[in-house]
């Protein structure tokens, strides 16, 4: 009977340690795909960063040419006002002194006769 109690009891061993064996075998692979899932996904979040952060560059350079592009027409629609509009408003300051002083002569004629 004892032997009988010691052979189950060397199955029993050797199967907890094929089981055991088993857990280990397992959990380290599970463990090294993990590992090997957290590498590409690291690889791809790079990729993504490098193509967001070259797309943002680009961007600003457009925004910097459309701003300088901007400030181009912008100088020279005021050259346009100070070529253009001003003189005719000088102009018409001038020619609206003009008239009051000959309505203020006439209202003075008028007022001598």
């Amino acid at each position: 009977m004892s032997e009988l109690r010691d052979q189950l009891q060397n199955e029993m061993s050797t199967e907890a340690d094929q089981i055991k064996n088993y857990v280990l075998h397992i959990t380290k692979r599970a463990a090294s795909h993990r590992e090997t899932l957290q590498e590409k996904y690291d690889e791809k979040l790079d990729k993504i960063k490098d193509v967001c952060a070259q797309y943002f560059s680009k961007y600003e350079k457009h925004l910097m040419n459309q701003q300088e592009i901007v400030k181009g027409l912008e100088k020279r629609q005021e050259d346009w006002i100070n070529t253009l509009i001003k003189p005719q408003e000088l102009n018409q300051a001038r020619l609206f002194s003009i008239d009051t002083r000959i309505k203020e002569a006439d209202i003075l004629r008028t007022e001598d006769n």
